[in-house]
């Protein structure tokens, strides 16, 4: 807008400008060469010598980058045999679970669909019969902080609720709680991780907090899918538990050796996991459409090209802005590294934990929104299994003779 207004002006005072705002202060001569010759291509600005113009969508990108609140579409989906329409789809889920798994099945209406072409207004699926995933928003919750992670380890630990104002019933409910994880084989607080195994599913306890547990699946998941040779996931990240995919069915041993890192390498490592990571992929999306890269009136079919432009941006200003917005919004290194230097330092320690039905990570299998039942049900569903047969009214009939007769079993 300043260029539009000005026509034209020199490059040195408007850096000056710009770098008394924070969080471009420390921008180097370097970078500011590669943004000039970036926005250039864009045709955002003109440059001629030690002068900047405005170029053909200065105006159109300022009044695009005015909104904070992302752009963001809804695709609608019809059915490729019936052509009826089927419902919608929001784009975070288009591109952070379809486009990055084009094997990627849903459920909607009761029935798993595959997406099998994009077109310029919707998209085109077909029928499945397949498991799918179901299509849904989740949200955004405050995030829990290492400390106050960490706290609630510390009340594991110690049981003391002194400190806490509470009223009388909250207070005697909340000790109860803690009285029957005593019976627990190990319970994870702010000095102990404990790790369960059920089949290819990892459970870990780790007060932490929301973003450093982000963190870590994103670490602990790279590292097992280059150790074990198969695509592992996070399935579950909350402040204090983590749950792991591992298809490769390690052992808990081989978990557990996994686990701790050199506090150093977490940086360089994370920098090369994040730009692989879903939340990348919809950071990317956001941000390039902010700067023009990706046109407002884009349509189904232009999803296509997103993944050309995810591998080429990576090396420009725009893969960097990327990475560090999503290095701030979704993960926290600071947090990681401290983890890992308690690790070292003998603060924290790593506890093995059977799995099975008195562990703690057995209760939190249940949060998922699917799970695969292992070879022997746990007790509380055979009771209610054997319950519901007592009530079963039987017709037992006489093959020989024809006679017939109902009873219940209870």
């Amino acid at each position: 807008a300043s260029l539009r207004a000005e026509g034209e002006m020199p490059l040195e005072p408007l850096l000056n400008c710009l770098r008394r705002a924070v969080p471009v202060r420390d921008l180097t001569d370097a970078e500011v060469e590669a943004l000039v010759g970036f926005l250039q291509e864009l045709g955002s600005l003109r440059r001629e010598g030690s002068r900047i113009r405005p170029g053909r969508g200065t105006l159109t990108r300022f009044y695009q980058a005015l909104s904070l609140i992302p752009e963001e579409k809804t695709y609608p989906l019809r059915d490729l045999g019936t052509r009826k329409l089927l419902g919608t789809l929001d784009e975070r889920f288009v591109v952070t679970q379809i486009l990055s798994r084009p094997d990627f099945t849903f459920l909607l209406h009761g029935s798993t669909w595959r997406v099998v072409e994009f077109r310029d207004d919707e998209l085109l699926v077909e029928s499945v019969k397949e498991i799918g995933s179901e299509p849904r928003w989740v949200g955004e919750d405050i995030p829990v902080p290492f400390p106050v992670a960490q706290e609630i380890g510390r009340c594991r630990r110690e049981a003391d609720l002194g400190p806490y104002p509470l009223s009388e019933a909250a207070r005697v409910r909340l000790l109860d709680r803690s009285r029957r994880l005593r019976g627990a084989p190990a319970i994870p607080d702010d000095r102990t991780v404990t790790v369960e195994m059920y089949g290819g599913q990892a459970v870990l306890g780790a007060c932490f907090g929301t973003r450093v547990n982000h963190t870590l699946g994103l670490l602990w998941s790279g590292l097992a899918t280059s150790r074990f040779g198969v695509r592992s996931e996070v399935l579950l990240s909350e402040p204090t538990w983590l749950i792991l995919g591992l298809p490769s069915h390690p052992s808990p041993r081989e978990v557990a050796e996994l686990l701790p890192l050199d506090p150093e390498t977490v940086p360089g490592l994370l920098r090369r996991l994040v730009p692989a990571s879903l939340e990348y992929r919809w950071t990317f999306t956001t941000v390039a459409r902010k700067l023009g890269v990706i046109s407002l009136e884009s349509k189904g079919r232009d999803l296509k090209t997103l993944e050309p432009l995810l591998q080429h941006a990576q090396e420009t200003p725009l893969g960097e802005e990327v990475l560090e917005k999503t290095l701030h919004d979704r993960f926290d290194l600071e947090g990681t590294m401290e983890v890992f230097r308690r690790w070292r330092s003998g603060q924290l320690k790593l506890v093995e934990v059977p799995g099975g039905p008195l562990a703690l990570g057995h209760e939190v299998l249940g949060r998922l929104s699917w799970q695969e039942l292992g070879d022997t049900p746990p007790p509380t569903l055979l009771r209610a299994v054997r319950d519901r047969l007592s009530q079963e009214s039987l017709v037992l009939l006489c093959v020989r003779c024809g006679f017939e007769r109902t009873v219940t079993p209870g």
